[in-house]
């Protein structure tokens, strides 16, 4: 899994190439948290782009950014997710707690 974040104010843009499963699931979150309080995070945009592959690791970390910017009046959102990982994100629930965007445009 590669990583590229860029903050922009109170928002944190994050692009995921390769796979986000147990292995990479909590590098992943200590990496975000680390960003996140950094600076005055508000927002979160996952481009899911380039991700091959989401696990329930991968989910749980997703969760746990929600559940840590809610209650600021914060969000997150998914951009951009294959069709493979849309269907993941859609059978887990994701898109009942925040934006998913699929590379087509579909948004839920």
């Amino acid at each position: 899994m590669n990583l590229y974040c860029l903050r922009e104010g109170t928002v944190l843009k994050v692009k995921i190439i390769g796979e986000l499963d147990m292995n990479v699931a909590g590098s992943l979150k200590e990496r975000l948290d680390k960003e996140m309080n950094a600076a005055d995070v508000r927002h979160l945009i996952f481009d899911f782009s380039e991700l091959d592959f989401i696990d329930s690791s991968g989910l749980g970390v997703l969760i746990s950014c929600y559940r840590q910017l809610a209650p600021i009046g914060g969000s997150v959102r998914i951009e951009k997710a294959k069709q493979n990982v849309y269907r993941i994100l859609e059978l887990s629930g994701i898109p009942k707690v925040m934006a998913v965007s699929s590379e087509g445009g579909d948004t839920k």
